[in-house]
């Protein structure tokens, strides 16, 4: 009995420093992927942003019908969606616009115009864009690059 603890001594003995050996392997590769997983996060985050601000502008025309030609406001209510959800949103932009569409047709046409006896549609647009820079530079990506959003409604 003596023998087999003196020999689980000696073999531990040999062991000692391989945790630390592995971790020294495996360490930098497991925080480069946190890092990486940190900094997609955040990516799909302001791509949120920019969809859900693009959304509120064209819900503001979907509920204020009488309005819905004004794009101004359209822009103005997804700029201002999108600076309620966050503050380091940079280089937002947004655009809005209203076209109309015939109902048994898929082509624009303008909305002083007629579609016969077909009912005319129109419909309000946003776009929305924002430049999103990563926390730290990855081999083959960009470091700052633009997120797009983008909401398209019938408002008749």
């Amino acid at each position: 009995m003596k023998n087999q603890n003196t020999n689980f001594a000696k073999q531990r003995r040999g062991r000692r420093g391989n945790a630390l050996m592995e971790f020294a392997l495996i360490g930098p590769v497991m925080i480069a992927v946190l890092f990486g997983v940190i900094d997609f996060s955040r990516a799909f985050y302001y791509a949120e942003i920019a969809a859900g601000a693009a959304r509120s502008g064209t819900q503001y025309a979907l509920q204020n019908t009488a309005d819905a030609a004004n794009t101004t406001t359209m822009v103005a209510q997804a700029t201002a969606d999108a600076t309620t959800n966050t503050t380091s949103a940079q280089n937002f932009a947004a655009t809005a616009t209203t076209f109309c569409q015939c109902a048994n047709s898929t082509t624009t046409v303008s909305c002083s115009s007629s579609c016969g006896s077909s009912a005319m549609w129109q419909y309000a647009q946003v776009n929305t864009s924002l430049q999103f820079s990563t926390l730290f530079n990855y081999y083959l990506l960009p470091q700052t690059f633009t997120i797009a959003g983008s909401s398209t409604v019938r408002t008749q």
